[in-house]
């Protein structure tokens, strides 16, 4: 398995794994959860894609791979603001905002 290939199966159970949370604290009605899962999710991005970037640049030192890799993680961040977008939506939702606090 390629280093890509890693990278891209990591932040796939990333992904599915918010998704399930955020499934999860809907089926529960609990909007600090709501909240906490997309405050992880906000951030969890932007320092994964960081984190991914300087280890990719580590290792391989940016060799022709690079173009592959710089595509799948403009997708994944085109995923991760649509699921945020999403998320943001429910939290303003009148259906979220007529739960008990």
């Amino acid at each position: 398995m390629s280093l890509i290939q890693l990278f891209r199966v990591v932040a796939l159970a990333i992904a599915l794994v918010g998704i399930m949370a955020v499934m999860l604290a809907l089926c529960l009605r609990n909007v600090i959860a709501l909240y906490v899962v997309a405050g992880f999710w906000a951030l969890g991005a932007p320092l994964w894609f960081i984190f991914e970037f300087w280890l990719y640049n580590h290792i391989t030192g940016a060799k022709p791979g690079f173009g592959q890799f710089r595509h799948g993680q403009l997708l994944a961040a085109a995923l991760w603001v649509g699921v945020g977008a999403v998320i943001a939506m429910l939290l303003e939702s009148p259906f979220v905002a007529s739960w008990n606090h």
